[in-house]
């Protein structure tokens, strides 16, 4: 790779020119070296903070993705009642239908019950009050 004058500048590194060539003093290799051994330093403590916070957000993940599952199941757990409450419900009206008719099945014999209970009554009345007389 080329590097030119400018390009050193730009990282803060100002070679001495020498014979139309770039030399490095020994302040210059001694920046570089810090420059690069902070870099290197930054570089690493920036790996490490970026690695807690991967860890941190596989974490919000893996409990966002359990939050999922758990309400998924609790989903298909209350539409399986919400089916078998419907099942429950339409039984309930077709008793509800049959219970009807037997109800007014019920008053019906009742009342022809009672009516034959007083007829019975009558008859018996009339055979005791002929008997009598």
């Amino acid at each position: 790779m080329d590097y030119k004058y400018e390009n050193y500048l730009s990282l803060g590194i100002c070679p001495d020119i020498v014979d139309g060539e770039l030399r490095f003093s020994k302040g210059n290799i001694d920046y570089i070296i810090d420059k690069y051994l902070k870099q290197t330093k930054d570089f690493d403590n920036y790996k490490e903070r970026t690695s807690a916070m991967d860890r941190e957000y596989d974490y919000q993940f893996m409990m966002a993705r359990a939050d999922t599952e758990y309400y998924k199941s609790k989903y298909k757990q209350c539409s399986d009642e919400l089916k078998e409450l419907k099942l429950l419900n339409r039984r309930y009206d077709r008793f509800e239908k049959i219970n009807a008719g037997l109800r007014s099945e019920c008053k019906r014999y009742k009342q022809e019950l009672l009516k034959l209970r007083m007829e019975t009554n009558k008859k018996i009345v009339n055979l005791t009050s002929g008997e009598q007389t």
